[in-house]
């Protein structure tokens, strides 16, 4: 059973948490009786805070079944205090008449809670591919949304506010999140231990899908409805024209030519002498009757 749980640092939301019967993953387990537990760590860390109290089970519902969410943990100190990052909640339930339990959770703590990534683990392509305990899917998530960021901020607000966007701006957001994270995984999978070259070509795929996507929004071929653009955004980036002239230069250019074409171009000559050497005094240039004004 897993649970996850994404909160800003100076928020104090208690945790809702619904545990899972292991016999049936769609109803809640009864923890009627039984004592919680909840370590915190790192992954592939030393445990940095076991937490003992402030747990409450609320009570069965009125036709016998179980409520959602089963377990409420008050916040606390210990967890208002962790840095950001992705940590390991271990919840274990003890009862002194049935066998214990265990389940682990991933909180995530935040800063700044908008710039998270756009999906979550779950929408990451991966297949059947084995992740391995000490592997952090939320890094390349993170480190993919803020390559989302770094291009999408050259045109929209960052963090982008999607309070008013329709839903399929979201559902845009998380495609392209999920096809840029996955593919920088698989990539970093193709290189571990050695070149695995079709695996590599799939994450590069992915990570191409991606980038061709975002430059779509970018340029604007796309928009983020609702999403509010940076005015910065805006401003011409086209060379600026400014005609001190009286007249248009292209006539003035014309005129000019027109009246000087013997001097711009090469001269036009007319035979002379013609007494059939072809030296340099059988042709002459036509004089200029132009003024040079």
């Amino acid at each position: 059973m897993m649970l996850r749980a994404v909160y800003q640092h100076g928020s104090s939301p208690d945790l809702e948490v619904d545990w899972g019967n292991p016999d049936d993953s769609t109803t809640n387990m009864d923890l009627t009786g039984f004592t919680v537990t909840l370590s915190c760590f790192k992954f592939g860390g030393a445990t940095l805070f076991t937490k003992t109290t402030g747990f409450t089970i609320p009570p069965l519902n009125g036709d016998g079944t179980v409520p959602s969410p089963n377990l409420v943990v008050a916040w606390s100190g210990e967890l208002d205090a962790l840095a950001d990052g992705t940590y390991v909640l271990e919840f274990v339930a003890t009862n002194p008449s049935l066998p214990g339990v265990r389940m682990f959770g991933e909180l995530v703590m935040r800063t700044n809670a908008p710039n998270f990534g756009y999906c979550e683990r779950d929408d990451l392509l991966l297949g059947d591919m084995t992740v391995g305990p000490t592997i952090n899917l939320y890094d390349y998530i993170n480190g993919a949304a803020d390559e989302m960021d770094a291009s999408l901020g050259q045109r929209y607000t960052l963090p982008l506010n999607l309070t008013s966007a329709p839903q399929w701006v979201i559902v845009q957001l998380k495609d392209i999140n999920a096809k840029l994270a996955t593919g920088r995984f698989i990539c970093a999978q193709a290189m571990a231990g050695g070149f695995d070259k079709q695996l590599h070509a799939y994450g590069q795929a992915m990570i191409t899908a991606a980038c061709q996507q975002l430059d779509m929004i970018r340029t604007g071929q796309t928009g983020l409805v609702g999403v509010p653009i940076d005015p910065a955004s805006q401003r011409s980036r086209a060379p600026g024209i400014r005609n001190i002239d009286d007249r248009s230069p292209t006539d003035a250019f014309a005129d000019y030519t027109n009246r000087h074409r013997n001097r711009i171009y090469p001269p036009v000559f007319q035979p002379a002498t013609l007494d059939g050497d072809n030296d340099a005094d059988d042709w002459v240039t036509p004089p200029d009757t132009d003024d040079d004004t």
